[in-house]
């Protein structure tokens, strides 16, 4: 939880990453309200592909990969890595569901973790902003997964 005695210079953090670059002050308040810092250390796993969670995360820091794992031989391929202002984990927010991807942590990482499901608390022009910026993401994305192999399907 971050104090109240820190939020101006998590608003001046927060306004610098690219996916709330179109927040108002009001909203980025709101925003830091209702998130939290996780660190990671080089090479950690933040989440794993197929756990049931609802968490987006948000890179601040460091970069993180996206590891699928083959269903046949069990083998992990690196999809792709995120870099700082990127967001990770809004397929399972939207879905509802279960993690299509582990996240890893490329070195030492710092996100920013907002529950999925407190975003339904924000104001509706604040959930939007969200939503888009999810879905703008999403379709960056699937312009690189387009070409991922049959065999992680």
């Amino acid at each position: 939880m971050i104090e109240d005695s820190d939020i101006e210079s998590w608003k001046m953090l927060l306004k610098g990453v690219s996916f709330f670059a179109d927040f108002d002050d009001d909203e980025i308040t709101l925003v830091i309200k209702m998130g939290e810092i996780k660190k990671f250390g080089h090479h950690e796993y933040i989440s794993k592909e197929n756990s049931i969670a609802s968490n987006l995360y948000v890179i601040i820091k460091g970069s993180v990969g996206i590891i699928k794992q083959y269903k046949k031989d069990r083998r992990k391929q690196l999809l792709n890595t995120l870099e700082e202002g990127d967001c990770i984990g809004e397929m399972a927010i939207l879905l509802d569901g279960q993690r299509t991807a582990s996240m890893l942590s490329m070195n030492e990482t710092v996100v920013y973790v907002i529950d999925g499901l407190k975003i339904r608390d924000l104001p509706e022009k604040t959930q939007v902003k969200f939503y888009k910026n999810m879905g703008s993401s999403l379709a960056k994305k699937l312009k690189i997964y387009s070409s991922v192999p049959k065999e992680f399907m």
